[in-house]
């Protein structure tokens, strides 16, 4: 995780949900990747800021985990 930026480590640290753009970084893909994975809803628990379909999401850190262990597990 050394490659992740002071602000990602301090919201990992204190359990804040993430930006697409942080969990790019966390999962090491492009940003609009994390977007596909949200539409398809293959990272479970996130949501839009503000309630609406056209607002940012934001990704809980525990569905990135999961995420990750389906992956490992193919």
């Amino acid at each position: 995780m050394d490659e992740l930026d002071e602000a990602t480590r301090n919201a990992i640290a204190v359990g804040a949900d993430l930006t697409v753009a942080e969990t790019a970084k966390l999962l090491r893909v492009h940003p609009e990747s994390v977007r596909r994975m949200l539409r398809a809803g293959q990272l479970l628990g996130a949501w839009h800021l503000g309630g609406t379909k056209r607002g940012a999401w934001r990704i809980p850190l525990s569905a990135i985990n999961i995420y990750k262990a389906r992956q490992q597990k193919r």
